[in-house]
């Protein structure tokens, strides 16, 4: 077995003649070099809707998931960026948001009143995140957004609150 490289043509049809044949996954496996794992993922990843593996659809559906740069979530979802939005604007972080959403899916939890229904759909909070911070400042404002500020940390203590100098100090 070899370290991680993509399937080939040849292991993809080799794949397809070996479920034709009625081999199990596993002497599939033995028979490319592979891990069952990797042939296992494969035929679950590329099977039709009729139930069949065939490589050359395998192959053109490997090829667009792979393609870069991809959209993020909360770009190609709709529902789900309306509620991510709302929730940012009242204030909400990104782990409070995420940490609701897959509770509500869960159905541990009901749907908050004052936001937008998610249908179901979850999403990290490094989603969210990255998401924010690939956003200019001036779409989250149009948005009601406005980000926390850390600069209070930076701020020096006011001058009657400094530790005194250190006395008979040398260098």
């Amino acid at each position: 077995m070899s370290c991680r490289r993509m399937l080939s043509v040849e292991d993809r049809a080799a794949i397809m003649v070996g479920l034709e044949a009625g081999l199990s996954q596993v002497c599939i496996a033995r028979l490319i070099g592979r891990s069952p794992s990797v042939v296992c993922l494969e035929i679950a990843r590329h099977r039709g809707p009729d139930g069949a593996y065939r490589a050359q659809d395998a192959g053109r559906a490997a090829q667009v998931a792979r393609r870069r740069p991809k959209k993020r979530l909360l770009d190609r979802d709709e529902v789900l960026r309306r509620r991510v939005l709302a929730d940012l604007s009242q204030g909400r972080t990104p782990r409070q948001i995420s940490g609701r959403l897959s509770m509500e899916a869960g159905g541990t939890v009901a749907p908050m009143d004052n936001s937008p229904h998610a249908q179901g759909h979850t999403i990290s909070h490094e989603a969210i995140d990255t998401w924010i911070y690939a956003h200019l400042n001036k779409t989250l404002i149009e948005h009601g957004i406005c980000l926390p500020s850390r600069r209070w940390m930076r701020k020096k203590p006011p001058a009657g609150e400094r530790k005194p100098p250190i006395v008979a100090l040398h260098s």
